[in-house]
């Protein structure tokens, strides 16, 4: 229940001045009222986005970053998963490499000089061709050496997953 009091004050000359007429009020109760009906929905809650992941690659999963209800940013590493192979596959590719690149040179200074020879006609077109030849293999070599590295590199990046977009660990 709610009371108002509301009062007026007026002097005497206010109110011999005053010749208005009266302004009829009408006055109400107020009563608090509960609503007795209740409603129910049924909904389902639905993510705008979600993901499950993988990784290509096979391995025991190491350290786990995350626990359900974190929340996380893009790029955060979720889990970890063994590359001890991985990097053992590296170095091997790492080794490949320099084998190649050191076998690249070599040839590649062995062309010059029978580049000269040529020239000078001090080596046979057969012989020069030869080493034209051994360069092309060599620089291939390399070339391949490179990829093989790329290729564990690519391999060790899969060894994290990371989240695809910031979000909260449901599962």
């Amino acid at each position: 229940t709610i009371f108002l009091t509301l009062s007026c004050t007026s002097s005497k000359k206010d109110a011999q001045t005053n010749t208005s007429k009266a302004i009829t009020v009408q006055t109400k109760t107020i009563a608090l009222e509960t609503n007795k009906g209740t409603l129910q929905l049924s909904g389902t809650v639905q993510a705008v986005q979600s993901a499950a992941l993988s990784t290509n690659l096979m391995g025991y999963v190491t350290k786990v970053h995350v626990n359900v209800g974190d929340k996380v940013s893009k790029g955060t590493v979720l889990l970890q998963i063994d590359a001890n192979a991985l990097q053992a596959q590296l170095a091997q590719a790492n080794a490949h490499v320099k084998l190649a690149k050191a076998t690249y040179e070599n040839v590649q200074r062995n062309y010059e000089r029978f580049k000269n020879l040529y020239e000078a006609n001090s080596a046979s077109k057969k012989e020069f061709e030869d080493m034209s030849t051994q360069l092309s293999v060599a620089k291939a070599q390399l070339e391949a050496a490179n990829e093989g590295k790329n290729q564990v590199l690519s391999q060790i990046n899969y060894a994290q997953v990371k989240a695809p977009f910031s979000g909260i660990i449901t599962a």
